[in-house]
């Protein structure tokens, strides 16, 4: 087919000129062919190319690496009139000979095409057909048209089947003051053709002076190069459509605005440095269009060589997200380090497309930085109900690679995300941040530091994603929620040890869940944690998880609850396995403040492993507390600490329950535990068999302070305790161990304190007191001792105190036991072995319907020393047994014919259960001494009565109510002349006296008009009714 080579022209203004002929010769279809190896060497050395005249704007044949003659296109002349732009006369503008002004639009057809514009409302439009490899060169700017604002179009097109080669350079390397290229720059041809085909067609570019001034657009399938001299830049926005191009420069190249023609193909533009040149700083920003095509191709942008980025790389705008563009980015530099910044400036993304669902992974912002590093934030944004997508990768296996800045999914109402890898170790220095978005980043490192320096944040329904794999991994901020998720899992290294390093830990809303899942990690968390749900929120978990322990390193409190409104499910859940270790002191608190419904707030605390405590640190208090309507509700807050490890752990607490009102339940023992991560709880039925020995823990636990309740419940299950004061006002403590130490007082007030020893013995060095409430104290292990330095009170309470197999002392210079005021009042002390040595023993009641009664029993043996009484219908019970002897103890002091008065006191205290007093006053004495006596305060030796000095006791008096007392022996006790003398005295009432077997002793008595002394005589009982009276006669 026969090409014609032809020129167009339309009207326009008149101005200077400057001539160029072009040749139409061309029928024979002779085309330059280029002498270099390819269109890309031409390129290279386009910079070369020498003029026959430095002056001359025109187009020219190839010649070899140079510019040759002028193309003469006979006939057809194409003139270049001068334009003067802005006060600037540098610029030449297209024109015709026969036209009357420089062409606002022209298009060169350099592969020699038959197409052609429209004519229609052709005015002011040129077009120029080339058939062979051309050179436009000049040293003047151009201007398209004359205020600048028209467009030079260079259009390969090519026919399907045409592969031969064809080059057009366009050469304003020349130009230094003025813009090279002032106006819009189209690169076409994409029709009626294949990449192959087009990938034989090339157009070079080169640009001196202040560079381009007007928009570019590249939409061709062919090979597209342009290159900026230094100081040359792009005052424009390049729009590319289709096929590649190459964009070179040196030093700096500053564009403003790199996008997409939303088009259905895709378009990629190379960055590179220029040759000689020592490296290449793009300014722009890529991307930001408003609105796209739902079949819209991507947009490819390379950095090669050590070129970076200054500004942005955006999908959609703030105004619009409809945006179906994907922004596909790489820096390449093959020598940069890790840590060099190749990009400064924001990756955002506001939309990928549709609204109201999530993102399309397929479009947005995909950014690989194979060397380098960021400087700014990744942010995927939402607007219009559409989210935003970015993809970004850091894939230097070397490691080092950084984000100087911080990761924000912000999507509003959408689901926008974020999606952040590094293949080796690398650093993101600033914040994690979700808010209705997502963000999972993956730090893939198997031997090398990784770290956050910021904050990880996730708002409702924000998630972050966060795994580390490297051998040193840091969180430096806290990780928090207020309603999103936060799941952050370290894994194990392949790489040997590991050490991971967390700040403070805080939910106000929504999960945090981190995740410890190496076996040989160094694991640290640096601040508090925290629970702490409010207006109404519920599900508002920490969940912590380690396979080889945390060390708590600044931590001064881990706390949950409930600040105000309703709510439930908030709970900071610790499941350790490996060795827990404590820094600092901490405090572990659950306090609700809400007076509304709430439920199921915890702490729960699972050490699989040893618990230390660096320094004399300690856990300063254990505390759960709640409002009035939590009890009302019976939903009480909730601390639990389950002990698991073998080995003995030593545990200092200041208090538990400090300071607090309705309390709530403190669990602390071992195996007392179920389910996993969310569904950790207590175990069922515990409330029921929590003094089991399989729920002790190993534990040796010092109080300094004091075991307080009110309303909720303590319970306490380990080897040994050591505590200053527990106390129930109202609630329970219940304590099993094997020892306990206790060096302050028992007490309860409408409350329950339940305190045994299954292993060893309990120690009191304070006093026992219930007011309306119930102290129940036992020691099971035989031959152990619960030893009270105190005394034992009781106001319309019930206190019992059992060691069934072992021994009791109560011990206390001026103290006392005593039952008194209410509706029932009991002191129970049952033992086997009984010592006590207080003031009084004293029944009294204040209530006309009250029982008040103190009830003691020593089944072998019993020592006691107090003055006993009972009045206003109180009742002491008091029995006394010890091992019958065959051989009585006669003398008591064996082995001396005549003792002294000393020597007959101190053998008559080891025959006596009781020294002391015994007064009734309208109450009920029953006093039993079996095989001992009652301690006289004289004795008859060979009828002389002798006083016992220093001894009170032996005198029994009865003013009212009802005594019985009870003398049993096996066999006589005194013999050799040595009888005990008793004072008795009844004004009123009634007393019995029964002396059952060889009782060999006197009593002075002495009873008034209105009083009963009986003196019953037996041999036995009827064993059926032992030592119960009736009626004031023996049963």
């Amino acid at each position: 087919m026969k090409r014609n080579i032809s020129l167009l022209q339309g009207g326009g203004d008149t101005n200077n000129s400057l001539n160029t002929s072009f040749s139409t010769n061309n029928n024979s279809k002779k085309f330059f062919k280029p002498l270099v190896a390819s269109s890309l060497a031409l390129f290279l050395s386009a910079s070369n190319i020498n003029a026959a005249s430095s002056n001359d704007t025109g187009f020219y044949k190839v010649s070899g690496s140079n510019r040759g003659e002028a193309i003469n296109f006979n006939s057809n002349n194409v003139t270049f009139k001068d334009v003067s732009i802005s006060g600037s006369n540098g610029y030449k503008g297209f024109s015709f000979d026969s036209g009357s002004g420089v062409k606002n639009e022209f298009k060169l057809y350099f592969t020699g095409s038959e197409n052609k514009w429209d004519s229609n409302g052709f005015s002011n439009k040129g077009q120029l057909d080339l058939g062979q490899d051309t050179i436009f060169y000049s040293t003047s700017g151009i201007a398209m048209g004359s205020n600048g604002t028209g467009t030079l179009t260079v259009d390969m097109w090519t026919a399907e089947n045409d592969n031969t080669d064809r080059i057009f350079t366009m050469d304003l390397s020349g130009v230094t003051t003025t813009y090279a290229f002032y106006g819009n720059l189209a690169v076409t041809g994409s029709y009626n053709g294949t990449s192959e085909n087009y990938s034989h067609k090339t157009f070079n570019g080169i640009f001196g002076g202040k560079g381009i001034k007007g928009n570019v657009t590249l939409n061709a399938l062919g090979n597209t190069n342009l290159e900026f001299k230094q100081g040359a830049n792009i005052d424009g926005i390049i729009t590319a459509t289709n096929g590649q191009a190459t964009i070179k420069a040196s030093d700096t190249l500053t564009i403003t605005n790199i996008r997409h023609g939303v088009s259905t193909t895709d378009a990629t533009i190379t960055f590179d440095k220029s040759a000689n040149a020592s490296s290449l700083e793009v300014k722009t920003n890529i991307g930001g269009i408003g609105n796209g095509s739902y079949n819209a191709g991507a947009l490819k942008i390379n950095f090669n060589n050590e070129t970076k980025l200054t500004g942005n790389i955006q999908n959609g705008n703030a105004d619009n997200a409809n945006d179906f563009v994907k922004n596909e980015v790489s820096f390449n530099g093959a020598t940069t380090s890790a840590d060099t910044i190749v990009m400064k400036g924001n990756i955002i993304s506001y939309g990928t497309g549709y609204g109201n669902v999530p993102p399309d992974e397929n479009r947005g912002n995909h950014v690989t930085f194979t060397k380098g590093s960021l400087q700014g934030n990744i942010e995927a944004r939402g607007r219009n109900s559409r989210s935003g997508f970015n993809k970004v990768v850091f894939g230097d296996t070397n490691g080092g690679q950084k984000i100087k800045g911080s990761v924000l999914a912000n999507g509003a109402t959408s689901q926008a995300k974020n999606s952040v890898s590094f293949s080796s170790a690398g650093s993101i220095e600033g914040n994690v941040e979700a808010n209705a978005g997502i963000n999972i980043i993956a730090f893939g490192a198997t031997n090398g530091d990784n770290s956050i320096t910021g904050n990880i944040t996730a708002a409702p329904p924000g998630q972050n994603t966060i795994t580390f794999s490297g051998n040193n991994n840091s969180i430096g901020g806290s990780v928090s929620t207020t309603g999103g998720t936060n799941t952050i899992t370290f894994e194990a290294s392949s790489n040997g040890e590991q050490k991971n390093t967390i700040g403070g830990i805080n939910a106000s809303a929504g999960i945090n869940k981190i995740i410890f899942d190496a076996s040989n990690s160094d694991n640290i968390i640096k601040n508090n944690i925290t629970a702490n749900a409010s207006g109404g929120y519920s599900d508002v978990y920490n969940i912590i998880t380690s396979k080889s322990g945390i060390t708590f390193e600044n931590t001064s409190s881990i706390s949950t609850g409930i600040s105000n409104g309703w709510g439930s499910n908030v709970k900071n859940i610790f499941d350790i396995t490996g060795t827990t270790t404590f820094k600092n002191d901490v405090s572990i608190v659950n306090k609700s403040a809400s007076a509304w419904s709430i439920s199921n707030v915890y702490n729960i605390l699972k050490f699989n492993g040893d618990v230390s405590f660096e320094n004399g640190k300690k856990i300063i208090e254990i505390t759960a507390s709640g409002s009035w309507q939590n009890f009302v509700n019976g939903i009480p807050s909730i601390n639990i600490l389950s002990f698991e490890g073998t080995n003995s752990q030593n545990i200092t607490v200041g208090d538990i329950n400090k300071g607090a009102d309705n309390t709530g339940n403190n669990y602390i023992g071992k195996n007392i535990t179920t389910g996993s991560e969310k569904n950790l709880k207590l175990i069922d039925n515990f409330a029921t068999n929590w003094s089991n020995a399989e729920y002790q823990a190993n534990l040796n636990l010092t109080v300094e302070n004091g075991i307080f309740t009110n309303k909720g419940a303590n319970y306490i299950n380990v080897k040994q305790l050591t505590a200053n004061t527990i106390t129930a006002n109202g609630g329970s403590n219940n304590i099993v161990t094997d020892n306990s130490d206790i060096k302050g007082n028992i007490s309860t007030s409408s409350g329950t304190n339940t305190i045994i020893a299954n292993n060893g013995g309990i120690t009191i060095a304070g006093g026992i007191s219930a007011s309306s409430g119930t102290n129940t104290i036992t020691v099971n292990n035989t031959d152990s001792t619960l030893a009270i330095n105190g005394s034992i009170t009781n106001n319309a309470g019930t206190n019992t105190i059992k060691a069934e197999n072992g021994t009791i002392t109560i011990t206390k210079t001026g103290g006392k036991i005593e039952t008194s005021g209410g509706w029932v009042a009991t002191n129970t002390i049952t033992a086997k072995n009984i010592t006590i040595d207080v003031n009084s023993i004293t029944a009294v009641y204040t209530n006309n319907n009250s029982k008040s009664t103190n009830t003691i029993t020593a089944t072998e043996s019993g020592n006691i020393t107090a003055n006993i009484t009972a009045q206003n219908k109180g009742a002491n019970n008091i029995l006394i047994k010890n091992t019958a002897t065959s051989t009585p103890s006669t003398p008591p002091v064996s082995g001396i014919s005549t003792p002294t008065l000393e020597q007959i006191t101190q053998g008559l205290k080891s025959l006596s259960s009781l020294t002391g007093n015994i007064t009734t006053n309208g109450g009920t004495n029953n006093i039993v001494f079996e095989n001992k006596i009652w301690m006289p305060s004289q004795v008859k030796v060979s009828n002389n009565i002798m006083n016992l000095e220093g001894i009170s006791s032996g005198t029994l008096t009865t003013t009212g109510g009802t005594t019985n007392l009870v003398l049993r022996q096996a066999a006589s006790s005194t013999t050799n002349g040595i009888i005990p003398i008793y004072t008795v005295k009844t004004t009123g009432g009634t007393a019995n006296l029964v002396m059952q077997g060889p009782v060999n002793v006197e009593a002075d008595i002495d009873y008034g008009t209105s009083g009963i002394t009986n003196l019953i005589f037996a041999s036995n009982n009827d064993g059926k009714t032992a030592d119960e009276f009736k009626n004031g006669v023996a049963g």
